[in-house]
């Protein structure tokens, strides 16, 4: 009888164990791969900025290509899903005033943001600017899905 119990508690136990220590070792194991992304994003982003600025670049002649003149900020703003925990760097950028296509706005006008995606071990370019929006235009958007990681402001060299 009394091994009978014990093949019932011990896995139980075990469990309860396991379901206790669950949370924080999610927690350690996010954390190791935020840091991880962190520095590779910090080592990629020029290149990162340039393969954004050349998918967003604007067809004038057949053929020719207009470099977008763009800006972007120091600030990047780590987000990640609650649930996929995906994450995503996002960063202001400010387009320039020498495209003959863009209209003569005003700088608030010009803003918008870059969205880079951490994929498994690598980070990716939404192939577009969301204008009109902020960084935190882009946490309230998505406040029942993403969380805040870390708000980074550092000075590029």
């Amino acid at each position: 009888m009394a091994d009978e119990l014990s093949l019932i508690l011990i896995p139980l136990a075990a469990a309860a164990i396991l379901a206790a220590l669950w949370r924080p070792l999610r927690r350690l194991q996010d954390r190791a791969v935020f840091e991880k992304a962190r520095r590779q994003f910090h080592r990629q982003r020029e290149s990162l900025e340039a393969r954004l600025v050349r998918q967003i670049a604007v067809p004038v002649v057949a053929g020719e290509l207009e470099w977008v003149d763009c800006e972007f900020d120091d600030e990047v703003l780590y987000l990640r899903e609650r649930h996929g925990h995906r994450l995503a760097a996002v960063v202001l950028v400010t387009l320039g005033t020498d495209s003959d296509w863009l209209p003569a706005t005003e700088e608030s006008q010009r803003c918008g943001v870059a969205i880079f995606r951490f994929d498994k071990d690598h980070w990716t370019v939404d192939p577009k600017v969301y204008m009109n929006l902020t960084p935190e235009d882009v946490v309230r958007q998505f406040s029942g899905t993403m969380e805040v990681l870390y708000r980074e402001s550092t000075r590029r060299h």
